[in-house]
C-alpha cells in the first residue's frame, strides 16, 4: 500500500472516530517517513481531540516546521486558544497571511478580540468571516453580540438573507436567530426579538434529546445521599488546603461577573470553569467497579476523601501560586456536599438572580457547553426548580458553609457586597475590584461583553419586555404574571 492510501485509510477511521486505530497508523506511517507532515497534523488533531493540547501543540509546530500551511498555522492557534494563550492571534493572523479567504481563521480571531475586550477588532474581524462565508452563521452571531444595533442596517439585513436560504442547516439558522433575537432587543422591537430567540431554541431544541426526568432523579440522589448523618459520620475527613473558592449558582446568574472582581484582588486567581473537580471526584472504583457520582459517595472512606481534595489542590496549582484560585464552574453545585467533605476550608459563593430573569437569560444564549435544558422555556422553569431545590438542602445540612450574593444586590451596593465576599474568601478589601472593567482579563463564557461594563441596573428588570411570552417559564416557575 502506497504511503497516501495508508494515511488515507487512517483518516477515514479518524473521521469515522476510531482515533485509538487511526493513531496506530499514523504513527506507522511516521516511524517510516518522520517528515510527513500531513500525519503530524492529524495526530494533533487527535490530541486536542483528547483535550491533549501541549502534545497536539508541539506536533502542529512540527509539521509548521516541515511544510508551512495555512491549515497547519489555524490548527496550532486553535491548539493554543484552547489552552490561554494570548500568542494564539498571530498565528491565527499568520494562517490569513497565507489564506487571505480564511473565513474560520478570521473568526476565530474575532472570538479572541471578543474575550479579551477587544471589540472593534472583534466586529472587523467577525464582518469579515461573515463576507467571506456568508453561511459561517456564528461569526454573524457572535458580531451581533459585540455590537449595539440602533437601526436595521447592513449585519441585520445579511443575517436575514442568508437565514432565508434554502437547505442552510439547522444549527446555522439557530445562530442566525439568536443573532437577530439580539439585534432587535437592541431596536426595542420586542415581540420581533423574541420571535426570533423562540425559533433558534426551537431550531436547536429539535437537534437534542433531553428528558427533565432523569435530571430530576440525579437531584432527588443527591440530597437523599448527602443527609446529616453523612456529614457526621467524617467529622474530620478532606484536606484542609485553603486555596480553591467555588462560585455556583445557573448560567447567567452574575458568576462571571464576580469571578471578575475576585480575580482583580492581588492573591487571587480567576483560572475560569474548571473540569478539574468533575474529573477528580464525579466517580471513583470501588471493589473494582467504577461507580458514578453520587452513588461513590456512601463507599468513600475518609482516605479517600483526601486523597480527592489534595489532587484536586495539586491540579488548580497549576494555574497560578497566589493564594486564592478561583474556580468559576456554575455547575459546581452539584457537588458542594463532595467539597465540603473533601476540601473542607474550601469557600462556595453561591450567586443568586431574580429566576424569570436567570432562566430568560439562558434563554437567549446558544451555549457552547451542553445546557440542555435551557431551550424551551417550561423545561428551563422546571430545572430552575430543581436547582433551587437542592440549594436549599445544601443550606440545610451545611449551615453557614455557602455565601449567598444576590445579583440585584450587586448591582445597587457593589462596595459593600464585594466586601462582604472578599472577606468570606479570606481576602484583605482592595480597591482594585470595584474597576474590574479595565483589568483586561480574557473572559470565555457568554457573558464576555457584559463583564467589559460597569454595573449598570438596567439589566434587573429586563425580562419584562418580554413577560408577555414567558407564560410557559412563569407557570414552571410557580410565578404570577403580573
Amino acid at each position: 500500500m502506497t504511503l497516501q492510501a495508508t494515511f488515507q485509510k487512517a483518516l477515514a477511521l479518524h473521521q469515522a472516530g476510531e482515533l485509538e486505530a487511526a493513531e496506530e497508523i499514523y504513527r506507522k506511517i511516521l516511524r517510516a517517513h518522520p517528515s510527513h507532515a500531513p500525519s503530524l497534523n492529524q495526530l494533533g488533531i487527535l490530541s486536542a481531540q483528547r483535550k491533549l493540547f501541549e502534545r497536539s501543540e508541539r506536533l502542529f509546530k512540527e509539521a509548521i516546521r516541515i511544510a508551512p500551511s495555512a491549515t497547519y498555522y489555524f490548527n496550532l492557534a486553535n491548539a493554543l486558544d484552547m489552552q490561554g494563550k494570548q500568542c494564539a492571534a498571530k498565528y491565527y493572523e499568520k494562517a490569513i497571511e497565507l489564506n487571505a479567504d480564511y473565513a474560520e481563521a478570521y473568526n476565530n480571531l474575532g472570538n479572541l478580540h471578543r474575550r479579551s475586550g477587544r471589540f472593534q477588532d472583534a466586529i472587523l474581524s467577525y464582518r469579515k468571516a461573515a463576507c467571506l462565508q456568508p453561511e459561517l452563521a456564528e461569526a454573524h452571531h457572535q458580531l451581533a453580540l459585540c455590537k449595539t444595533f440602533e437601526s436595521v442596517d447592513d449585519d441585520i439585513l445579511a443575517m436575514q438573507a442568508v437565514l432565508g436560504r434554502r437547505g442552510l442547516a439547522s444549527e446555522k439558522k439557530a445562530h442566525l436567530c439568536f443573532g437577530l433575537g439580539k439585534a432587535y432587543e437592541d431596536l426595542g422591537e420586542f415581540q420581533t426579538s423574541f420571535d426570533y430567540y423562540k425559533m433558534g431554541n426551537s431550531l436547536h431544541r429539535n437537534t437534542i434529546e433531553f428528558d427533565i426526568g432523569p435530571v430530576e432523579y440525579k437531584f432527588q440522589r443527591i440530597m437523599e445521599i448527602f443527609d446529616h448523618a453523612l456529614f457526621e459520620k467524617f467529622p474530620e475527613a478532606g484536606c484542609k488546603d485553603e486555596t480553591p473558592v467555588f462560585i455556583v449558582g445557573m448560567p447567567r446568574s452574575g458568576t462571571t461577573l464576580l469571578e471578575q472582581i475576585l480575580a482583580c484582588h492581588p492573591d487571587a486567581h480567576g483560572a475560569g470553569e474548571l473540569y478539574d473537580l468533575r474529573r477528580i471526584m464525579g466517580s471513583c472504583v470501588i471493589d473494582g467497579s467504577l461507580l458514578s457520582y453520587p452513588e461513590h459517595v456512601p463507599h468513600l472512606r475518609g482516605d479517600m476523601l483526601g486523597n480527592m481534595g489534595e489532587r484536586y489542590v495539586q491540579r488548580i496549582r497549576q494555574y497560578s501560586s497566589l493564594g486564592k484560585i478561583i474556580d468559576k464552574m456554575p455547575q459546581n453545585f452539584f457537588y458542594i456536599g463532595l467539597i465540603k467533605l473533601a476540601l473542607p476550608n474550601a469557600k462556595v459563593v453561591h450567586c443568586t438572580r431574580n429566576p424569570v430573569a436567570t432562566c430568560f437569560s439562558c434563554f437567549k444564549q446558544h451555549f457552547s457547553n451542553p445546557h440542555q435544558y435551557a431551550y424551551d422555556l417550561a423545561e428551563l422553569g422546571s430545572y430552575y426548580a430543581l436547582y433551587r431545590r437542592l440549594m436549599l438542602h445544601w443550606n440545610e445540612v451545611l449551615p453557614g458553609f455557602i455565601h449567598e450574593l444576590k445579583y440585584e444586590d450587586l448591582i445597587h451596593n457593589q462596595k459593600e457586597q464585594v466586601k462582604q465576599v472578599l472577606e468570606f474568601c479570606g481576602l484583605i478589601w482592595d480597591e482594585r475590584c470595584l474597576a474590574y472593567y479595565e483589568s483586561g482579563n480574557t473572559v470565555k463564557t457568554a457573558s464576555s461583553v457584559q463583564v467589559r461594563r460597569k454595573l449598570y441596573s438596567r439589566s434587573v428588570d429586563q425580562w419584562k419586555n418580554y413577560a408577555d411570552n414567558l407564560a410557559p417559564l412563569l407557570h414552571s416557575l410557580g410565578v404570577s404574571h403580573s
